[in-house]
């Protein structure tokens, strides 16, 4: 179960986000996802990424192996976690997913803004990933990533 503590941070809107698979020989594949819920119950991710982002690839290594690193960070403070885990299932995103991403890309352009000035939002307005899929997963083990003395400790 993720500690509550850390549910309330993962859970911010606009945080920076990426995730990680691997393949048969170990060859990784990480892509930026664009929003992440947190399951009731505590235990399971949900991620969206673009369809575009080597999703096929991805895809593969999940079913594969089953093997997924999420990462999470907050740009500014630089508190981040590593959440790795067994891969449960993905799909196509729908309508209510679809306008939770565009809320979450949001707040994450107006953050970029805030840290690098109003120039940085014409790139944000010129992009445009497609369709998404979303990903969900259990959560096995919870990383402490912040730079410092306790970054790589394992939570229990």
């Amino acid at each position: 179960m993720i500690p509550q503590q850390i549910v309330e941070f993962i859970s911010q809107l606009g945080l920076p986000m990426s995730f990680g698979t691997r393949d048969a020989d170990l060859q990784t594949s990480v892509s930026h996802a664009w929003g992440m819920k947190v399951s009731d119950d505590s235990e399971k991710i949900t991620f969206y990424f673009p369809k575009i982002a080597l999703s096929e690839k991805h895809l593969a290594n999940m079913q594969h192996n089953g093997r997924i690193a999420f990462t999470i960070g907050h740009s500014v403070s630089h508190v981040c976690y590593q959440l790795k885990g067994k891969y449960l299932s993905h799909s196509h995103c729908n309508e209510d997913d679809n306008q939770f991403i565009k809320k979450n890309f949001s707040v994450f352009e107006n953050s970029a803004v805030e840290i690098y000035g109003e120039p940085v939002r014409e790139i944000f307005k010129k992009l445009n990933f497609g369709e998404y899929i979303s990903v969900t997963f259990y959560v096995e083990d919870i990383f402490n990533q912040t730079p410092g003395p306790g970054a790589g400790t394992k939570f229990n």
